[in-house]
């Protein structure tokens, strides 16, 4: 059996990684911690002051960065570069997505997690692109797709009070977890549903993988 692989945006991966849940979510989707792999540029990215560095809390920051130093880098370049310029060609969808969408579409026993939503959108959305869409389906976790794994996983408490140690790193994350003394698994579960739901719409039911 081919390998399996998670592929992990950089805003993810940090966002995981600063709270120690990265391990957690490859072990919920039964992937081997060492399979994870990301992208290129995220060392730098974590640096103090940088665009993805300066959202955490500086322990939270050396985490993350700790963790990124420690997976292996996915650096390859998709071996149909016409599948990746077909990608990179559409507005929303920026060079890191395109390489990580590419490579998703070349290897079917791989997954991708990503919380760009613009690209995501994209995807589902250009008529240009059905064929990637084919491709891919149900192979990619969007953010809520990754809490709502974490949640069944390890409850809706253990989340809040790993994620209220970065207050202000992502919006949803303020949204569902900052502002709570007391978590109901059912609850966030619902809450979480209806910010994937909206986005289902958006993108379409089949792209993502079935929490």
């Amino acid at each position: 059996m081919a390998e399996q692989l998670l592929l992990v945006d950089s805003d993810i991966f940090a966002l995981l990684a600063a709270v120690e849940l990265l391990d957690e979510l490859a072990l919920a989707l039964g992937i081997p911690v060492e399979s994870v792999r990301r992208l290129p540029a995220l060392g730098k990215q974590l640096r103090p002051g940088k665009s993805i560095g300066r959202k955490y809390p500086e322990l939270q920051r050396q985490k993350a960065l700790t963790k990124c130093d420690a997976t292996e880098v996915y650096s390859d370049r998709p071996a149909a570069m016409s599948l990746h310029a077909k990608l990179v060609s559409v507005d929303d969808i920026d060079e890191g997505e395109a390489v990580l969408l590419a490579a998703l579409a070349e290897q079917q026993n791989w997954y991708l997690t990503s919380g760009d939503k613009r690209s995501l959108i994209a995807l589902g959305q250009t008529t240009e692109l059905s064929d990637v869409r084919d491709r891919v389906a149900g192979r990619i976790l969007a953010l809520e797709s990754v809490l709502l794994l974490l949640v069944k996983r390890l409850g809706a408490a253990e989340l809040g009070k790993r994620f209220q140690l970065i207050p202000g790193a992502h919006n949803t994350i303020d949204i569902l977890f900052r502002f709570k003394n007391t978590f109901d698994d059912d609850e966030s579960i619902r809450q979480i549903t209806s910010y994937l739901n909206d986005l289902v719409q958006k993108m379409g039911r089949d792209l993502l993988y079935p929490v």
